[in-house]
């Protein structure tokens, strides 16, 4: 087994590498919820309690953030930045790498500002599975791996009246051959949720794929895939 859904969070295990991949962490996103009036009290120490309970967890050696690291678009206020050292200081000694999300306009510049010096990766190949953010089409590198793992797409499902976060597993789609004529007929593309707790997502069942280019373009197959979730239940299989 290449990866694993690390038991009821929204993280997954890469196992050869021993690699935990998160996806949207949005840091900052309380700021902005406060300018509408919903304030969250420590949200990014319990951001960082969550990551580390996730990655004790797993057994990982090494955490991979993919994509949308911080909520503001552009550069982040003082405030938001001060956040952001707090969250790196709990993570003191773990290994680190970081995947470009839309959200990651100056992110390299403003790690530096927190003493953190990383290049900000597009795509992240490993030996078996690939990973990227998920708002722009992968590689032919990538599509020949066993899995292209993604965030983006923050997805969720409505379960007795209750939205939940979700996975999302799909097949290749109609266009794979089309797109990338080399690519691994057994690859399966796998979207995590987001892994920050005060985003559940948007609901699967309402076109929420449109915003995802490896779904809308058909190169994975949007109506066949996989709902499952952070408890491992099933909620729709192929």
């Amino acid at each position: 087994m290449d990866i694993s859904f690390v038991n009821s969070e929204p993280a997954l295990l890469i196992r050869k590498e021993r690699q935990l991949a998160v996806s949207d962490l949005h840091i900052g996103l309380e700021t902005r919820l406060s300018e509408s009036g919903i304030h969250l009290s420590n949200a990014v120490d319990l951001l960082a309690e969550d990551l580390l309970k996730a990655y004790r967890k797993s057994g990982a050696k090494g955490i991979i953030f993919m994509g949308d690291f911080k909520e503001r678009i552009m550069y982040m206020t003082k405030t938001e930045r001060g956040s952001m050292l707090r969250f790196f200081a709990r993570l003191s000694g773990i290994e680190c790498r970081f995947i470009r999300g839309n959200h990651d306009a100056h992110l390299e510049e403003i790690l530096k500002t927190v003493g953190i010096t990383k290049a900000l990766e597009n795509e992240i190949l490993l030996d078996k599975v690939a990973l990227m953010h998920g708002n722009t089409l992968p590689s032919k590198e990538s599509m020949e791996k066993n899995y292209i793992a993604v965030g983006h797409g923050h997805f969720a499902a409505n379960v007795n009246g209750v939205e939940r976060k979700v996975w999302f597993i799909a097949k290749p789609g109609p266009r794979a051959k089309e797109e990338y004529p080399g690519y691994n007929k057994r690859i399966r593309l796998v979207i995590l949720p987001a892994f920050n707790r005060a985003i559940t997502g948007t609901d699967i069942s309402r076109g929420s794929e449109e915003h995802m280019p490896l779904l809308r373009n058909k190169v994975f197959d949007f109506k066949s895939g996989k709902i499952i979730d952070l408890e491992g239940m099933e909620l729709r299989s192929d």
